[in-house]
């Protein structure tokens, strides 16, 4: 009868396979410290590189030949290259999948003001203030600044940190966990906190101004030969209400509201927000969301619409064969 071989699953890597892992784990780079660390001898080092079976990256690092030249690798090696070097900017946005930056090519990194001058093609370094251990996040294998931190960046970079500030909050960043950080990045110096505390209060806090849904109304239903009302209240069958619109059309049921994050950005306000549709679309109305991201998208935000005008004029010509013509 066979037996099993104990320690079979336990067999000691070689120096070479961790330097495969580690290589597999870092975008193809390591440091030179990292692989001395896992048991490659400096003479092994220098052989492996002057044979061509490693390449020297950058000063400190290097990785396996043949390897694809993603950007990641380059803004993995730029980061090794420095200790403490985090992925900073308009390249954290990318990082980060923000909108507005997924197609970065730049990178961007950030440094110690103490630390050493690194000069690598391509990569530029800026010197800040230490990040503390809430400043910074490892994403894809990649130190970077957290997105709070990115978008204090962007903004005082002039960048467009309000486009990624949607898609932030729209994949679920708390608004007052961004709030803490920006308030908290007031005293580095940088304009940077207060220009986003003023984009996040506008998307948070404050409702579209009334002049810009006059615009809307101006623009759209007039030459729709549509006649709107303002905080128009609809009431279920027994009733109760369910909503206010900010503006309706009360013949063909066609109503617009301005959403704020504070109200309809969280999981919860979202669950409830579709709870309430469900019940206004039993009743035949059809809502059109405008946010304050789409005061940048105007034409987009008419043709939605538009759409919804379409849709309810087909639906109720026949309840309606005389106001609709």
């Amino acid at each position: 009868m066979e037996t099993e071989t104990e320690g079979d699953d336990d067999v000691e890597l070689t120096p070479m396979q961790k330097c495969a892992a580690l290589f597999a784990a870092q975008h193809a780079v390591a440091t030179d410290r990292q692989v001395r660390a896992v048991g490659v001898s400096l003479r092994q080092q220098k052989a492996l590189l002057a044979s061509g079976v490693w390449t020297r990256h950058c000063p400190g690092v290097l990785g396996p030949s043949g390897a694809p030249d993603t950007w990641e690798r380059r803004v993995k090696a730029a980061t090794l290259a420095v200790p403490g070097a985090v992925a900073c900017g308009r390249t954290a946005a990318r990082i980060h999948g923000l909108d507005g930056f997924r197609r970065f090519v730049q990178v961007k990194i950030a440094v110690r003001r103490s630390s050493r001058t690194v000069d690598i093609p391509g990569v530029k370094y800026t010197r800040m203030n230490p990040l503390t251990a809430d400043d910074w996040e490892t994403v894809n294998g990649i130190p970077v600044t957290t997105v709070a931190v990115t978008l204090v960046h962007l903004a005082a970079g002039g960048h467009n940190a309000g486009k990624a500030m949607d898609d932030a909050l729209r994949r679920g960043n708390e608004p007052n966990d961004l709030r803490e950080v920006f308030q908290r990045w007031k005293g580095h110096g940088v304009k940077g906190p207060s220009i986003v505390l003023e984009l996040l209060a506008d998307r948070v806090d404050r409702r579209l101004p009334r002049s810009w849904f006059q615009r809307l109304a101006k623009d759209l239903f007039a030459a729709e030969a549509i006649h709107l009302v303002d905080e128009w209240p609809v009431h279920d069958t027994n009733g109760k209400r369910l909503a206010e619109l900010d503006l309706a059309n009360v013949d063909i049921q066609i109503g617009v509201e301005c959403q704020s994050w504070e109200w309809h950005g969280s999981p919860t306000a979202k669950q409830r927000d579709l709870t309430r549709k469900r019940r206004l679309r039993a009743l035949g109305w059809d809502i059109v969301d405008v946010w304050w991201s789409d005061l940048h998208r105007m034409a987009e935000v008419l043709i939605d619409v538009r759409l919804a005008i379409d849709i309810a004029r087909a639906r109720n010509l026949a309840k309606y064969p005389t106001d609709l013509v």
